[in-house]
């Protein structure tokens, strides 16, 4: 199964239109969040395509459901909540992914 994140991305912009969800500094669309966890599931699912769709998002589920703080493994309390953060994709800045 192939996942089109620009389709995604629309899909997740569409979904919070509909419902009135205005981005804004405090709640909305956040870019940096969304690309940093389709990063994380991107790679979680090469690094184990041998097995079932339904093993692989049940333990990737199961791995990251407890882990819903990674993002700052990877990204600092002032670039993660900056405005910019929302608004574009900004690479990590305490860790990389590679």
């Amino acid at each position: 199964m192939q996942c089109n994140v620009s389709t995604f991305i629309f899909g997740d912009v569409y979904y919070k239109q509909c419902n009135a969800i205005a981005t804004s500094i405090s709640g909305g669309y956040y870019e940096t969040f969304t690309l940093f966890w389709i990063t994380i599931a991107r790679r979680f699912f090469t690094d184990n395509r041998n097995r079932s769709v339904l093993a692989l998002i049940n333990d990737f589920i199961l791995i990251y459901g407890k882990q819903k703080s990674i993002f700052r493994v990877y990204y600092s309390e002032r670039l993660i909540m900056s405005w910019e953060a929302r608004q574009t994709w900004l690479a990590p800045d305490l860790k990389s992914f590679e």
